[in-house]
């Protein structure tokens, strides 16, 4: 008894050969699984995976998105060109001596008004009066002579070379008292027209003469005694890109602005046929009235010139959009129908290419549209052509072309928070435009 053993009961286990086999054997099920259900979607896809591209764009234009559009409908619009420059006087000359002298007299002051043949410079006589009476005794002198060879050529005592002799000293004598008298005239500097004396360039007592250089002469070669400018009327200035260079002409009518808040209306006396080989642009030149001579020369201004007139839309930029060949537009809201209250208008999108026709600070005006349109501006990147859309307005009276009705879109995002949600296969066609 003391050497008693309890039995243990065995538990039977599985031969060696055996467990190693199962592991083996599950691995291979579970390949010959996944080949099957591969193969399966192969050769046997399921029903929603073989619709068609073109099928799903008849969903998608089915389905009925909304999106905010404004009612418009083609206005007229002048196109303008703005030119920036400054404004000249229509006339302006630099007086400069004809003959040699001191000046003795300035009977005017810098800034006055002087009149056609005002006096503005004054040189001294002595020597031209003295050079003038000697002219006039030449003169006596060769008619005498004249006369007593024509009679002695008349009785045969002289030969005809002697009379014409004579007759050509007398015409010298009086060609030379007739220069003596102009360069008497000389000596009085006058104004040619009416205007302001701009500048003056001499002191009395400077010497002057053609071509002689004076202390404050501020052409070129430094002989100008005097500027004067013509205000009446006043010319503003500007130079024309090549490509608008065609619309201006002259008698074209324009308005300029000055600096200080003046505007007036002119026309285009001038337009150059040579572009400045820097540039590439061409001057223009518009006359505008200054009888009061209000007006200053040299102030910086602009002016606006109307070239053509179209019927266009103004719309804002981010209601532009490309088409899948890169052509630039706008969506169109086609065939709509409104609602009972004229608040929605329900059709198909259309694509139409524009033609940009001028350019603002943030709209700009765009031809190549039919004449009343429906224009989508927010949801048009969502929209493919032919989708049928509802288009959320603030009012939609009747747009006819006789009424012209042009409506706002609302602002507010409240306008869209009954829209439904987009569905996935939306979202991937959303995705796709």
């Amino acid at each position: 008894m003391d050497n008693f053993t309890p039995l243990t009961p065995e538990t039977p286990s599985a031969p060696p050969q055996q467990k190693r086999n199962i592991s083996p054997f599950i691995a291979a099920t579970l390949a010959i699984a996944i080949v099957v259900w591969i193969a399966s979607g192969i050769f046997f896809p399921h029903k929603s995976d073989s619709i068609t591209s073109s099928q799903e764009n008849e969903i998608d234009k089915s389905h009925s998105q909304t999106v905010r559009a404004t009612a418009m409908s083609a206005k007229p619009y002048t196109k303008t060109i703005t030119l920036y420059g400054r404004t000249e006087p229509s006339r302006q000359l630099d007086l400069k001596a004809e003959t040699n002298g001191k000046i003795i007299a300035i009977p005017l002051k810098e800034g006055s008004f002087t009149y056609k043949g005002d006096v503005i410079l004054r040189l001294e006589k002595r020597d031209k009066i003295l050079r003038v009476a000697e002219a006039e005794a030449a003169v006596v002198r060769a008619e005498i002579t004249y006369s007593a060879s024509k009679q002695l050529t008349s009785r045969g005592f002289q030969a005809e070379v002697k009379l014409a002799a004579s007759r050509a000293s007398l015409e010298e004598a009086r060609a030379r008292l007739i220069l003596a008298k102009i360069d008497l005239e000389n000596t009085e500097i006058r104004s040619p027209f009416d205007g302001i004396l701009e500048r003056i360039n001499v002191e009395i007592g400077d010497l002057v003469g053609p071509g002689v250089r004076v202390g404050k002469g501020a052409d070129s070669d430094g002989s100008t005694l005097a500027t004067i400018i013509d205000r009446t009327p006043l010319i503003v200035a500007g130079h024309v890109a090549e490509r608008d260079i065609t619309a201006i002409y002259p008698g074209l009518e324009g308005t300029a602005q000055l600096l200080d808040g003046n505007t007036a209306t002119g026309t285009i006396r001038y337009v150059s046929s040579l572009a400045d080989p820097i540039t590439r642009t061409f001057r223009v030149e518009l006359e505008i009235p200054n009888d009061d001579r209000s007006l200053t020369a040299g102030a910086t201004a602009s002016f606006s010139l109307p070239t053509s007139t179209q019927m266009a839309y103004n719309i804002s930029s981010s209601s532009l959009a490309l088409n899948n060949e890169g052509s630039l537009g706008v969506k169109l809201i086609n065939n709509g129908t409104l609602s009972t209250n004229k608040d929605i208008i329900e059709g198909q999108v259309a694509f139409y290419p524009v033609t940009i026709f001028d350019t603002g600070t943030d709209k700009m005006w765009v031809t190549s549209l039919p004449e009343d349109i429906y224009l989508i501006t927010l949801g048009q990147a969502f929209t493919g052509e032919g989708q049928t859309v509802k288009g959320k307005l603030l009012t939609t009276p009747p747009i006819s072309s006789q009424e012209k009705a042009s409506i706002e879109y609302s602002d507010s995002e409240s306008d869209l928070d009954n829209s439904p949600s987009p569905t996935p296969e939306e979202n991937t066609h959303q995705e796709k435009l």
